[in-house]
């Protein structure tokens, strides 16, 4: 048997050992009270992270030859700050946990992620009979799921520092299956009660809702609508999940007399009628914009309208 620890002002580390490295064989690895600012080399420079670390890992070979383990890691007091402009902002973390299990089934992993005052994510993954002496990731069979609850969307505004008064509440669903090199989702993604303010622009957006869903693993789907003064904008559309086909689109945008600007020295509406057609060899924009301007000057303010007309836009990509 072979053991040793490593103490430092980052944390306490444990490695111990056990076996015969040709025949059978066990290790296992203890981390207690790890610093995250070890984890500063890799991280962007505008991020930091504090807190400790736990970790847990055993690993080892049967008598059937059989490799397997199991490991886990668990933030405690963890933050993450971020610079945003000349603004830092902090999210607490803690009690983020990671999980994976190694055995002849397979490997399965688990992620729980919360994030105090904002909501959770949760996450699982299954690869079904994965070894690494046989692994491929063409043929490597692929389950999941990842959900999300977000409550509370109102720190939004920390990460778009253009937008305040931020409300709305986001659930997500989806399912993973296929393989690791080409996964298949099905699932959909909601926002509800949403709302922002643009105080550059003056707007108060309000009835915000959009949903995303991917009903047939083939197809995804969407659908976003907002109000702004009496007018209402909506977007819905299409997308082949087809890459080899340049994730063939058709979206549609439409609305009349949505306020885009509302400031003391104009006011701004627009009624947009648009499509656009995309493939891998062109890109094409048809239909109509209506912009309607109310500009004021020192005496009085005049109405009038900038552009009614017919767009027509057309691009061929170059093929390759």
């Amino acid at each position: 048997m072979a053991a040793g620890c490593f103490t430092s002002k980052h944390g306490r580390l444990c490695l111990q050992a056990q076996g015969d490295p040709s025949a059978t064989w066990s290790a296992s690895l203890q981390g207690d009270a790890l610093s995250l600012k070890l984890l500063d080399p890799w991280l962007p420079e505008q991020l930091q992270l504090t807190g400790q670390l736990g970790l847990s890992a055993e690993v080892g070979i049967d008598a059937n030859g059989q490799l397997g383990g199991e490991a886990s890691a668990t933030l405690a007091q963890a933050k993450s700050r971020m610079e945003l402009g000349d603004t830092e902002q902090q999210l607490d973390i803690s009690g983020t946990r990671l999980a994976a299990v190694l055995s002849a089934k397979g490997l399965d992993g688990q992620l729980h992620l919360p994030l105090t005052g904002i909501g959770i994510i949760e996450a699982s993954a299954r690869l079904p009979g994965m070894q690494p002496g046989t692994f491929s990731s063409t043929e490597q069979p692929i389950e999941g799921s990842l959900d999300a609850k977000l409550p509370d969307l109102a720190l939004l505004s920390w990460f778009v520092p253009d937008l305040s008064a931020v409300q709305g509440r986001v659930d997500a669903g989806f399912q993973f299956s296929g393989t690791l090199a080409a996964p298949q989702v099905r699932g959909e993604a909601t926002l509800a009660d949403g709302a922002a303010d643009i105080p550059a622009l003056g707007l108060q957006v309000r009835d915000i809702e959009a949903q995303i869903k991917t009903p047939d693993l083939s197809h995804l789907r969407y659908h976003a609508k907002a109000s702004s003064g009496d007018g209402l904008l909506q977007l819905e559309g299409e997308t082949l999940l087809d890459a080899s086909s340049g994730w063939p689109s058709k979206l549609r945008l439409w609305g009349e007399n949505w306020v885009a600007t509302d400031i003391p020295e104009a006011r701004l509406w627009v009624s947009p009628d648009l499509t656009l057609n995309r493939d891998s060899t062109k890109t094409r924009l048809e239909g109509e914009l209506t912009i309607l301007m109310r500009s004021c000057g020192s005496e009085s303010c005049r109405r009038r309208q900038l552009r009614a007309h017919p767009i027509w836009w057309w691009c061929r990509l170059a093929s390759r």
